[in-house]
């Protein structure tokens, strides 16, 4: 491909709307930030565990399209909110500049948003992309959209398992494979040059027919041979499993991941 070279019309799509139950004796306030909590119903925007970003207050169900719920219950009303938008919000805990553009921001209250680290939960509004005096516009995050597509590490293993942080039991586990100290080869590998030098020297000095002692020297670097490949056989088996056990886990994090991106394509 290569840069258009006339106008274009792409059908780019600003930001849409949606809408969720309101939470009792609440009134909301048209311009106000709204999040989702747990159990799926509009809450004024918050630094407060569990909440993801809707929008921003657009208007309600209520009569002649109320937002006020303050005197209603749960879901008594829908609250309806514009996502993925633009949209001007005051900044507390710094002083916005040009380098701030596209950093993170996470909701203080309804209306104000704060960098990482300020807030307590750090609940992601979206992005810094533009300034004015004490006010940043932010493109709001998207329902469903992930902070920096966080749990993609996760996808290396959990602690003390095969891979990621933590590859370094791998090797040593191959490392174990090989076999247990003292034993023929691995890191006592030895063994093996020692016993295959000691009968290879001998065997050109050995009677016709080999002698008691030759034959049990024969038995013993045989009968050696016989259990490292018992060990070693053991020894691939549970690695084999362990991996299975890993790839398991692997594809149900990708199945996982898999979920959260189409969801974030479909917002």
């Amino acid at each position: 491909m290569s840069n258009i070279t006339a106008n274009k019309f792409n059908n780019i799509r600003e930001g849409q709307f949606g809408s969720a139950p309101a939470l009792a004796a609440t009134k909301y306030f048209i311009g106000g930030g709204i999040c989702i909590d747990s159990d799926g119903r509009a809450r004024k925007a918050a630094d407060t565990a569990g909440f993801v970003t809707g929008g921003i207050c657009s208007g309600g169900t209520g009569p002649a399209g109320s937002t006020d719920n303050s005197a209603g219950a749960n879901d008594a009303i829908d609250i309806t909110f514009r996502k993925g938008c633009d949209v001007w919000l005051e900044a507390t805990g710094f002083t916005p500049a040009a380098t701030d553009y596209n950093v993170k921001v996470y909701w203080s209250d309804d209306q104000t948003v704060a960098k990482a680290g300020t807030t307590t939960n750090d609940i992601l509004a979206g992005r810094i992309v533009g300034f004015d005096g004490t006010k940043v516009l932010v493109r709001l995050a998207t329902p469903g959209e992930m902070d920096d597509l966080a749990g993609i590490a996760e996808l290396t293993e959990a602690s003390g398992a095969i891979g990621g942080t933590n590859d370094g039991d791998l090797p040593a586990f191959i490392a174990n494979l090989t076999e247990n100290a003292g034993a023929i080869g691995g890191t006592n590998d030895g063994d093996l040059p020692t016993q295959t030098a000691t009968v290879g020297s001998d065997i050109a000095a050995f009677t016709d027919p080999p002698s008691a002692a030759e034959m049990a020297l024969l038995r013993t670097f045989v009968n050696a041979l016989k259990a490292d490949n018992v060990a070693l056989r053991a020894g691939v088996r549970e690695c084999a499993a362990k991996i299975n056990t890993i790839n398991t886990a692997t594809t149900a994090q990708i199945r996982e991941l898999a979920d959260k991106v189409n969801e974030l394509i479909n917002a």
